[in-house]
């Protein structure tokens, strides 16, 4: 009930706050016939989602990324050649057909260098 309840009513553009969607929660619990839940217990689920999934959510997936940011970790190598990053490119040349010269396309130079 309250998964539901926070999917389709919580997670929107117009950001209802925990006491509406308690409201909302105790409206369907009545409705099936069951025990309304405290706020306390709505309240610990909408803290169990995931902060990212709600801020795109409600405000769009560019201010979630400007508010939380992308995680950045740096590499380390710890000995030679533990890190070995390798990068591909479209080279700039049209491979033929040895035999007749008919194109064949633009083959891909990958390249691999210590990180």
């Amino acid at each position: 009930m309250i998964g539901t309840a926070i999917e389709e009513f919580d997670l929107c553009r117009s950001r209802p706050t925990v006491a509406d969607l308690v409201r909302e929660v105790e409206r369907g619990c009545l409705g099936a016939q069951l025990r309304p839940l405290s706020y306390k217990a709505v309240a610990a689920r909408v803290r169990l989602h995931d902060q990212r999934e709600v801020l795109r959510r409600r405000h769009g997936p560019a201010h979630a990324r400007n508010r939380l940011g992308r995680v950045v970790e740096r590499l380390r190598a710890d000995e030679p050649l533990s890190l070995v990053q390798i990068d591909h490119t479209l080279a700039d040349v049209i491979v033929v057909s040895s035999t007749d010269r008919r194109p064949l396309g633009r083959p891909w130079r990958s390249t691999s260098r210590p990180g």
